[in-house]
């Protein structure tokens, strides 16, 4: 019995450390870098296509819509959101405007600049 309140001494102490942990103020240099390694250690990659369409829904629009906001035709629209084409700089930047992360760009704009 002695031996199982130890365990839990000891997990709830851990668990006491994490929680300090993440309520402690770290400064905004620090949370950035924080946050910008682990984007870098995601497993999971989101698309510039599903964080538009996520966006999209967000703001209950439809297709037409969203083309005629980022400035591109209808038919441009669905092939990029199908993934068969890019989008325009000067989309993607109005895109970033209405609230798509930037980041989901960022693989498409370094294989640009390598081209």
């Amino acid at each position: 019995m002695n031996d199982k309140n130890n365990k839990i001494a000891n997990k709830k102490q851990e668990l006491q450390v994490e929680l300090e942990k993440l309520n402690r103020k770290e400064s905004k240099i620090a949370r950035l870098k924080r946050l910008e390694a682990e984007i870098k250690n995601a497993k999971i990659k989101i698309s510039a296509a599903v964080a538009v369409e996520f966006r999209r829904d967000a703001y209950g629009l439809t297709a037409s819509e969203m083309a005629k906001i980022l400035g591109v035709s209808k038919s441009a629209y669905s092939e990029f959101s199908y993934g068969k084409r890019e989008l325009p700089k000067k989309a993607m930047i109005r895109a970033i405007v209405i609230g798509v992360p930037p980041l989901a760009f960022a693989e498409c704009l370094h294989e640009r600049r390598l081209q």
